[in-house]
């Protein structure tokens, strides 16, 4: 599913209304998760959700995207993350 075209392109939406919402990460990941699986974060995935960020904006500079692009790859690839996950595609 992480792959599929559709996943990416719902993931980059997503990541835009995220990244629209706030300009701190910490609120941004608060409000993706309250958004994608109607609730907040604790306080450990918002540390994880931070480091991969970070990873995330490490990972691109080293490659060819340019430097306009990373802050919506990061999102997006956060956001996919979010909606690949067991919690979002599954209801308890």
């Amino acid at each position: 599913m992480m792959n599929d075209p559709f996943a990416h392109e719902q993931a980059d939406k997503f990541a835009v209304r995220v990244a629209l919402a706030f300009t701190d990460d910490a609120k941004r990941i608060d409000f993706a998760y309250r958004l994608a699986l109607n609730r907040p974060p604790t306080r450990q995935e918002i540390r994880q959700a931070k480091s991969y960020l970070n990873e995330c904006r490490a990972a691109l500079q080293e490659t060819k995207t340019s430097a306009e692009q990373h802050p919506r790859a990061v999102w997006a690839s956060f956001c996919r993350v979010l909606l690949s996950s067991n919690e979002f595609l599954f209801v308890d």
